[in-house]
């Protein structure tokens, strides 16, 4: 045999038997990773020990009869046990009233022009303070546009 071709033979034998120990390696060491990570993973606590809600919980409650559908009932009692809907619009304004300003049909309707600008935050903004730059302007012109006739030409375009 010719020198060349054993040296050749060796190297394929040793490149095939390195292949087979990094891959056994490779797997134990995913295998002791996967382990560490399963063994470090934080338990998951099933209740809070910091929460003190259950103090406050009465024991006694009542569940009224709303309707003769149960599920129906369910979900009333729970939207009144839960005392969400008590702060809706409680932001200062009315103390959690609905007036009937606020609503479209008693007053506050669409087709009026707006008394007061607001911004994002619902603060009022003054029309004067606006038309000052070019884009205040555009704004305030947009937003006190009578767009009657605009609607009733869609609305003859639309056959009504």
């Amino acid at each position: 045999m010719d020198t060349k071709k054993l040296i050749k033979a060796i190297q394929l034998i040793i490149k095939e038997e390195v292949k087979k120990e990094v891959s056994k390696r490779e797997k134990s060491l995913r295998a002791s990773i996967i382990k560490e990570m399963k063994q470090s993973q934080p338990k998951v606590v099933e209740k809070d020990p910091l929460d003190i809600d259950h103090v406050f919980e009465s024991n006694t409650k009542t569940n009224k009869s709303f309707t003769g559908n149960s599920t129906l009932n369910d979900m009333l009692n729970e939207t009144a046990d839960s005392g969400e809907w008590r702060s809706i619009n409680s932001n200062g304004v009315g103390n959690g009233v609905f007036q009937s300003s606020q609503a479209q049909s008693f007053g506050g309707g669409m087709g009026q022009q707006p008394h007061v600008l607001q911004n994002a935050d619902g603060r009022a903004v003054s029309t004067d303070q606006l038309q000052q730059t070019d884009a205040g302007k555009a704004v305030v012109s947009a937003l006190t546009r009578d767009y009657s006739g605009l609607m009733k030409h869609i609305n003859s375009k639309k056959g009504k």
